[in-house]
Formats: structure tokens, sequence, C-alpha cells
């Protein structure tokens, strides 16, 4: 392998000034584009201590993600969160959310501090807020 004298590097910036993309100028040097993944674990839904009763209001999220162990994750893949059937996360219509590996860091699509609830529970709630909201006008 010859000596490669790099004469100009390539750099993208995002409207921030972070770094969105960089490559070599040079055909002919030898050289790798970085590889985009995500070395931290993502921040998990917030966990709740049950009272144990039969069927609690709130229950804590299932996920095969194993955190602590180091995992790399590629750019695009995923980590799913589920709520056990009969339960949605708070504020949200489904059971389940995503975190995705994208540009380095983890984009949530659920606030961290949201847990599993009780569906019928859900909908009191939200009946209770609409009547109240509804009778100050």
């Amino acid at each position: 392998m010859g000596i490669c004298i790099i004469k100009c590097i390539i750099i993208e910036l995002d409207n921030d000034g972070f770094v969105e993309e960089w490559d070599l100028c040079l055909d002919d040097c030898p050289h790798e584009t970085p590889k985009i993944v995500c070395q931290e674990d993502p921040k998990f839904p917030k966990l709740i201590i049950t009272d144990g009763r039969t069927t609690p209001i709130e229950v804590n999220f299932t996920t095969t993600y194993t955190p602590g162990v180091g995992l790399i994750t590629d750019e695009l893949d995923y980590v799913v969160f589920d709520c056990p059937e009969g339960y949605t996360f708070k504020n949200m219509t489904t059971n389940n959310v995503f975190a995705i590996c994208y540009n380095w860091s983890w984009a949530l699509q659920y606030d961290p501090e949201t847990h599993c609830y009780r569906e019928e529970n859900l909908s009191i709630i939200q009946f209770w807020f609409t009547k109240i909201g509804s009778s100050q006008r």
C-alpha cells in the first residue's frame, strides 16, 4: 500500500453545526465511510411499582432489549416496548412504542415518562376531562 496524503475532506454540516456526513475527496486513497450506529441504550419508558392488586390500572412494559450489555445498534434499527393486552401507553392509542436509532442517537416515539395504563380507565379519564373542559365554556 502506498502513502496517501489527504488533501481535502468533505464535511457536510446540519443547521445546528453538527457533522451530518463526511468523506475524503480522493477516490484513490483507501478509506471507509463510517457506519452510523447508536452506542448507548435508548431511554426506556417509565417503570412503575405495583401494589399487588389483581388487575392494576398501571403496569410495566416488556421488551426484548437488554440494557447495560454494550449492544451497538445499527442506524434505522429499533427497539420495541410493548404493553400487555388490554393496556396502552398513557396518552397514546397504541400498546407498543419504538425507539429508533437515527443519526448516532435514539429518536423516541414516546415520552419517556409514559407507562402502560389499562384501556378502560384511560377512556373514563379522557371522558371526565372532556366533560370538565366543556362545562367551563
